[in-house]
Order: C-alpha cells, then sequence, then structure tokens
C-alpha cells in the first residue's frame, strides 16, 4: 500500500484529537513520539510497518487510513481558515508555528492529488511563509519561496505583484550578502513600478530597497541619485512605515557623505514615525544606525542613551549575532572617547564569525576589533583584523568597501576620515 502525505498524517492527527488522546498514547516499539509527530506534520512518510503500528494504536485497519475519496478535498473556506489560523500565530509572535502551519498548508495545495482552484490559497500562503522564514532568519529557505512565487502565474501576470515579489526577493538577497543579484531584482522591481505610474507606497518601497543595495555595494554616486528622487516622492502621503524606511536610506547616505548631523536628524524623524508597531529586529537596527550617527556627530550624551537603548533591545532579542552586534558598537564608543584599555577588553569578546551574521555585518565587526587592536598597539592582530574585513567585503562584491579598508590599514595610526564608511545600517 502507498502511504500518501500530508493526507495520511493529518487523518492521524484529526482522529487523536477527537479522541482526546496524547502524541504518546500512538507509540509502541516500533514507532516513537517524535515520530508520530514527524509524521502528522507531513514531514515523514511512515514506512508501511510503522502506519500499521499506528493504525493499530487508533483501532483501525491500515486500509481505514487510505486516501480519501476525491469529493472529500477540503473546502476553500477550510484552506483560508488554515491561512488566517496561521496568521494568528504570526501575530501572537509565534513565528516557528506559523511556518510549520503554512508549510504543511502548501505541501498539501502542491500534492498531485490536490483539488483545483485553489491556487490563490497557495499564494498567500507561500507569501505569508516568505514573511515568516525571513523573521525566523531562514534565508535559503525564504529566497526558494519567494521564487515560487516568481513564477507563479498569477506573479507573471500581474506586474505590481510582480514588483511586490522582487523588492521582498531583492531584500532576501540582501540579507544573504548577494548584493549583485538584490541590485538587478530591486531595479527590475523600480522600472516597473515607475512604468506604472502606481500608487506611491510600491514605487518607494522599491526605490528604497534599490538604495539599500546600492550603499551596501559600494555604488554611492549611484546610490545618491536614486535617494533624491526617493526624497522628491510624488507629494501623495505614504504609510508611516514606508516614510520611515525612507528617512532612514536617506540618514545612511548623509553618514557615508560625512553629514552626520544632518544623518542623525533623518534617523530620530525616522524612529518617530516607525512608532510602536516596528518589529523589535528591525527597531535594533535603527536604533543601531541612531548610535554610530551620534558617535560621529560628537552627541555623546545622545550615543550613549541610544547605545542603552539598544543593549536593551539586544537582551529581548537574545541571540548571539545581536550580541555580538552590541559589543562592537560598545567597542566602538569607548574608542571615541579615547578609552584604548576599555575597548581592548570589549574587542576580545568580539567574534566577526559569529553565525547568524550578514557578511556586512561580520566586516563592520571586523574593522571596529582591529581598530580596538592598534590603539592598544598590537598592530600583527590589527592587520589580520583589517585583512579579514576586507576579505569578506570582497566576499559580498562591495569591492569599494574592501578598498576602504584597505587604505585604513596603510593608514598605520592615521585619523579616521570625517565620513567613517563601514558600520552602514540601512532599512
Amino acid at each position: 500500500m502507498i502511504i500518501h502525505q500530508p493526507d495520511f498524517g493529518r487523518r492521524i492527527r484529526e482522529i487523536r484529537r477527537a479522541r482526546g488522546l496524547p502524541q504518546s498514547e500512538l507509540t509502541s516499539e516500533t514507532v516513537s513520539a517524535s515520530y508520530i509527530s514527524l509524521v502528522e506534520s507531513g514531514r515523514r512518510t511512515p514506512s508501511v510497518k510503522a502506519a500499521k503500528a499506528i493504525a493499530e494504536r487508533l483501532g483501525l485497519r491500515l486500509e481505514d487510513l487510505g486516501r480519501p475519496p476525491a469529493d472529500q478535498h477540503p473546502s476553500r473556506m477550510e484552506l483560508i481558515g488554515r491561512l488566517v489560523s496561521a496568521r494568528t500565530g504570526q501575530l501572537a509572535g509565534d513565528w516557528e508555528r506559523a511556518r510549520d502551519d503554512l508549510a504543511t498548508l502548501i505541501r498539501e495545495l502542491t500534492s498531485p492529488d490536490a483539488a483545483t482552484g485553489s491556487e490563490e490559497v497557495l499564494w498567500e500562503a507561500r507569501w505569508e511563509l516568505a514573511v515568516t522564514l525571513g523573521h525566523l532568519g531562514e534565508q535559503e529557505a525564504r529566497l526558494d519561496v519567494l521564487r515560487d512565487l516568481l513564477a507563479a502565474p498569477m506573479t507573471e501576470h500581474a506586474p505590481m505583484i510582480q514588483a511586490r515579489v522582487l523588492v521582498e526577493t531583492a531584500r532576501a538577497l540582501r540579507r544573504m550578502g548577494r548584493l549583485s543579484e538584490s541590485v538587478n531584482h530591486a531595479e527590475q522591481a523600480v522600472r516597473i513600478t515607475g512604468e506604472l505610474g502606481v500608487a506611491p507606497t510600491d514605487h518607494t518601497e522599491a526605490l528604497v530597497v534599490a538604495v539599500s543595495a546600492y550603499a551596501e555595494s559600494g555604488d554611492w554616486q549611484r546610490a545618491d541619485a536614486l535617494c533624491e528622487e526617493l526624497l522628491a516622492g510624488t507629494g501623495e502621503p505614504v504609510p508611516p512605515h514606508v516614510g520611515a524606511s525612507t528617512l532612514w536610506a536617506a540618514g545612511g547616505l548623509r553618514r557615508l557623505a560625512g553629514r552626520p548631523s544632518e544623518a542623525l536628524d533623518l534617523l530620530n524623524r525616522a524612529d518617530a514615525l516607525a512608532g510602536p508597531g516596528t518589529d523589535m529586529a528591525d527597531r535594533a537596527r535603527l536604533v543601531r544606525a541612531r548610535a554610530l550617527a551620534a558617535l560621529a556627530a560628537g552627541e555623546q550624551d545622545s550615543a550613549r542613551t541610544l547605545i542603552e537603548q539598544s543593549r536593551a533591545l539586544t537582551e529581548l532579542l537574545g541571540s548571539p549575532s545581536a550580541r555580538m552586534l552590541q559589543s562592537a558598537l560598545e567597542c566602538l564608543a569607548a574608542l571615541r572617547r579615547g578609552e584604548a584599555v576599555e575597548a581592548d577588553r570589549l574587542a576580545s569578546d568580539i567574534g566577526p564569525d559569529t553565525p547568524g551574521l550578514p557578511l556586512l555585518e561580520q566586516a563592520w565587526i571586523g574593522i571596529v576589533r582591529a581598530r580596538a587592536h592598534r590603539a592598544a598597539d598590537r598592530p600583527a592582530e590589527a592587520e589580520a583584523d583589517y585583512r579579514w574585513a576586507a576579505d569578506r567585503y570582497e566576499q559580498l562584491g562591495s569591492y569599494r568597501l574592501a578598498m576602504e579598508t584597505w587604505r585604513e590599514l596603510h593608514a598605520d595610526g592615521a585619523d579616521e576620515p570625517a565620513a567613517d564608511p563601514h558600520g552602514l545600517v540601512m532599512p
């Protein structure tokens, strides 16, 4: 007998729950509770022997759990209900549950015996899964889902939908350090939204992701040109989060241009506009951008306050990568205050290759550690860190930032340039 997943697992779960049984009641010498969980979720296809053991624990024959008739496919309302349930998990912050529910729904909708007419639900489920995977930091899986969306007929036949998926794909590629691909996708989105003359929100979001990708890849001239278009806008209002992203992008470029006070003003306005509903990881990045601008502007009191805010957000996020970024920020602050001993102490806790750190952030942490080692009169260690950071930039394809790193290395302790190109934090 052929076991069809995820149908088999779903029926097991429905029968077990209807009888009020825990998963442990289905275990035997043949199958464990964890195995039952994998089968029910559709992530494991059981052998016939294991399937018989599960059926026996339910007091059924294996044939009773066979494939349902074609007319027993879930209704459209049932599918939408499961999609809504997954979104409820997102709103509750239970991203793992949302991911699993959406992945199961997508497997069912793409199985060979799936009912027709559910293409819209499948598209929405994939979109929500991409959003969920982004929150969980599972970028490779997120990119796979987005590519499925780009290839979907619904996307191909609707330029506006295509532009939105291109924007999200460009964001995912940026997080993965694939900047040239990110730029290509962002440029396509800008072209499509520009040609369609769509609502300002969609065109603005496309411009923001393009500006960010250009800036991170070192194409600052093109980033500046697009940013001028971004700030000019159309005169029509956009949602607060889109306006905040616009100000954030402009602030990042102002710091690159050696105008940190202007950058800080723009970034503070972005923070005020973003509001309390901003995703915590994004808020942490924006606070770090503001702290870096305050340090560059010599506004020590503002920098101290912002670093404290960043520390609190780091504790809430709790990830090793967030802690490394916070350590690097505090190390840089100590250097700005002229506290070389404290900076050296903080640098000893910094691991640029911490799992979860994108290449751009790895490079910045390497630069900060190099500066701390140089200030502590440890030139060999400083040189190793500079070389390590330059290598990360080259892997990114951000050759201009790699060149700036080599320039700082060979400056041999001379004063830093007014415009510090490292530590760029874009929306």
